[in-house]
């Protein structure tokens, strides 16, 4: 079998669909809800998004620990490559929630070590479908007891990384490219200040997630961004929110209340597994707006999902595009290209005579 790695110009066919693209596999659902092709039904991933009472400062708080748990079970991640995915992803839907429709955010940091993580890259849209990938998906550095594996970010992605971020739209004339040096600092400062150097925007971003082994036990993320025209005296209350919000620690925020208990127990849903992270996310963002929200605040909710956004049409796409001479030598070899997605793991196969049949037969000879 002739793998695509295996010759120069044939590999341009793995890079090309890795950036532009990712394979949707078939899975089998538990769910009896039609869920679009190649997508994931939602089992309690959760984005809410509020305005103060001024309208003045933006705050954002997410909980996505299915979203990340399909990625790593689909890739097969280490604990450490899980970890690092995890604060991506939960940036990035932060950094994507405003979104138009049909425009994608992606946002891929790029490490200056090729024998360390290499990459990891996190995609999402309007509708905050999102999908992601590791360079290395066995990486592993380590484990630091009851926190997931977490470690400096240089040690992850070595010296010399890049923030790289991509905005695209059909109707954007080209993408919006992005590129700032990678700090030795969280992911989250990272792109904060990515967002602050390139895109002029003033935010804060906090993430707090946790993977033990192939498990993602949480994945929470919360922003808190100045708009235009934004007072003085909010900012200074916000920034203060933000700092006790910060020292209690995210993740302190999952202890259930009395009312959720009760509610659980009759709901027959005690467990971790299908719980509603709403309540969650608006206690935080309660506390974020803490003497910001006298007016009352506006606040909307949206879920995050997996998804995987082609199929085996754009591995025909790119195949077509190669020279005429690499087909013809995949051909007389007498045998077959395989493509692996590193989004969703999907595998595609194409034999020598569909090559032949649908890219050779009939061309026009030079």
């Amino acid at each position: 079998m002739l793998v695509i790695s295996r010759a120069v110009r044939i590999n341009r066919v793995r890079s090309r669909l890795v950036s532009r693209t990712s394979l949707a596999r078939e899975t089998k659902l538990l769910t009896t809800e039609a869920v679009p092709e190649g997508e994931t039904p939602n089992n309690g991933d959760c984005l809410v998004s509020a305005l103060n009472s001024a309208q003045d400062i933006m705050v954002r708080a997410v909980s996505c620990r299915e979203t990340v748990q399909e990625s790593i079970l689909r890739n097969d991640l280490s604990q450490n490559a899980g970890q690092k995915l995890a604060e991506v992803m939960a940036s990035t839907l932060l950094m994507g929630a405003g979104l138009k429709a049909n425009e994608t955010l992606q946002v891929n940091l790029v490490g200056g070590d090729p024998n360390r993580i290499r990459n990891v890259m996190v995609v999402t849209d309007g509708d905050l479908s999102v999908r992601g990938l590791v360079g290395n998906p066995r990486f592993s550095v380590g484990t630091k007891k009851g926190r997931g594996g977490e470690f400096p970010t240089m040690e992850v992605f070595g010296e010399g990384g890049q923030v790289q971020v991509v905005r695209n739209h059909p109707e954007f004339k080209k993408p919006q490219v992005g590129i700032v040096k990678m700090r030795d600092a969280d992911v989250s400062l990272n792109l904060a200040l990515y967002l602050q150097e390139s895109e002029q925007r003033t935010a804060a971003i906090i993430t707090d997630v946790f993977v033990e082994g192939n498990l993602c036990r949480h994945a929470l993320g919360v922003i808190v961004e100045r708009l235009p025209g934004v007072t003085d005296d909010n900012i200074e209350t916000s920034i203060s929110n933000l700092g006790e919000l910060e020292s209690k620690g995210l993740r302190s925020y999952l202890t259930r209340t009395p009312e959720e208990l009760e509610a659980a127990e009759k709901a027959d849903t005690s467990g971790e597994m299908f719980r509603d992270f709403e309540p969650v996310l608006e206690r935080m963002l309660d506390d974020v707006l803490v003497k910001m929200d006298e007016g009352g605040t506006l606040r909307w909710t949206k879920n995050p999902s997996f998804r995987c956004t082609c199929g085996i049409d754009r591995v025909w796409r790119t195949l077509s595009i190669l020279p005429k001479e690499d087909l013809v030598g995949i051909v007389e070899q007498e045998e077959s290209v395989s493509i692996k997605c590193e989004f969703c793991g999907s595998e595609y196969s194409v034999t020598k005579q569909e090559i032949r049949e649908r890219l050779l037969d009939g061309a026009k000879t030079d």
